[in-house]
């Protein structure tokens, strides 16, 4: 026990970042819920549109991104995920919630594609990171970096993929 008085706290490195309504963000992208029984399906939607979600991730993401589509359309899935995983849902739900999720979490991919041609490649790359950060919640991810391999011989390449730069390892 006294060894956790030395630990770092982690709220010295990471922010919390509070979500906004997913609503607009998931009609636009046609992210409608999954057919549930009526004991399910009001708190499911209560979890899936909630408006005040927080995500942990480091100190400066821009706002653009934190309201963002793909991360509102993440969280919102991640909320009705773990609303499956709850006792409040019904075994057999829980398993039509699973399927639905893994079916739906292309909408994080497609409106992230959707919007890339817009926003900088730094905004992009805060963007995939948060998304990261959602999905792994309560975890935290303390990098932009996390999971890269840093050994990597990088190479950039000036206009691959049209306007973008891409890194070639």
């Amino acid at each position: 026990m006294e060894n956790v008085l030395n630990l770092i706290k982690r709220d010295k490195y990471t922010t919390d970042y509070v979500l906004q309504s997913p609503v607009l963000d998931l009609e636009a992208n046609g992210v409608e819920c999954p057919k549930l029984c009526d004991k399910c399906f009001s708190p499911f939607l209560e979890a899936f549109t909630r408006s005040d979600d927080k995500i942990q991730a480091i100190p400066g993401i821009p706002e653009s991104v934190v309201i963002s589509s793909p991360v509102s359309i993440a969280a919102a899935i991640r909320r009705g995920c773990l609303f499956g995983a709850s006792q409040d849902s019904c075994d057999d739900r829980a398993c039509i919630i699973g399927i639905w999720a893994n079916l739906k979490s292309e909408k994080v991919v497609i409106s992230l594609m959707a919007i890339e041609s817009v926003i900088s490649s730094r905004d992009f790359m805060a963007m995939m990171y948060l998304i990261g950060c959602v999905a792994l919640s309560p975890l935290r991810i303390m990098s932009v970096l996390a999971g890269f391999d840093l050994n990597a011989d990088i190479t950039f390449v000036k206009g691959a993929m049209g306007d973008r730069d891409v890194v070639d390892c």
